[in-house]
């Protein structure tokens, strides 16, 4: 019986780390590099953990290459400080992988001003992929 990590894989699932069992408990986001109808990844995020750092719930989103781009260039977004935050000029930033850019982004601004609502949560991971 395939686990959880190895469905996400199959299911074309990525993530900031080589390994995506990594990538989704200590990272805490995971991206579809399959696109919908929409040109919009599906991305599987962490909205809750419970004692010694393991996830208790999860969220998930629809994101496209050019949402990051809306969001990058809004007025409120802090271009210079972000990208001296994450040391990178922003053909660099926009040239690594979209799970790369949101794990950036999400750490400068949060979840809740990236991904919007992150309070729809499910505890079974196997429901959101």
């Amino acid at each position: 019986m395939k686990d959880i990590f190895g469905t996400l894989e199959d299911k074309g699932y990525y993530g900031v780390d080589v390994n995506i069992q990594t990538s989704l408990l200590e990272y805490g986001l995971v991206v579809n590099d399959n696109v919908d109808v929409n040109n919009q990844h599906k991305i599987i995020f962490v909205v809750d953990w419970k004692d010694f750092g393991q996830p208790n719930a999860y969220n998930y989103s629809y994101i496209s290459e050019e949402d990051i781009r809306v969001i990058f260039d809004e007025e409120w977004f802090d271009k210079k400080g972000f990208l001296s935050f994450i040391g990178q000029t922003e053909k660099e930033f926009f040239n690594t992988s979209l799970a790369n850019q949101l794990d950036d982004m999400i750490a400068y601004y949060g979840k809740l001003n990236i991904l919007g609502d992150v309070f729809r949560t499910r505890t079974n991971l196997l429901k959101l992929i």
